[in-house]
């Protein structure tokens, strides 16, 4: 992601996918990201359509994380599939409401 037009072209379609997730202005999207270019892509495009982007460092485990999303009220939990050998798509799914 070196040039501005792929950073704009790229945090534009994060920012419909999102709004076809349901988010919107003032909505919490939460992210455990490590410091990838897809972390800032997300805040551009959470910026784009006035949602609130709350990171949470990639320690996090269950515990931490359950009340970290439920305290900020958040609609939507982007994690990696997997960082330092860590299945972080499964905690994410353990994480879901039944």
């Amino acid at each position: 992601m070196a040039s501005s037009r792929k950073r704009r072209s790229g945090s534009a379609r994060i920012a419909v996918g999102l709004s076809r997730l349901g988010v919107g202005r003032n909505d919490v999207v939460s992210m455990q990201l490590p410091n990838w270019w897809q972390f800032s892509l997300l805040y551009l495009a959470c910026s784009r359509i006035g949602a609130v982007l709350n990171p949470l460092m990639h320690i996090f485990r269950e515990r931490e994380l359950s009340f970290m999303l439920k305290h900020g009220e958040s609609k939507l939990l982007i994690v990696p599939k997997q960082f330092r050998g860590f299945d972080h798509e499964a905690m994410a799914r353990a994480l879901q409401p039944s």
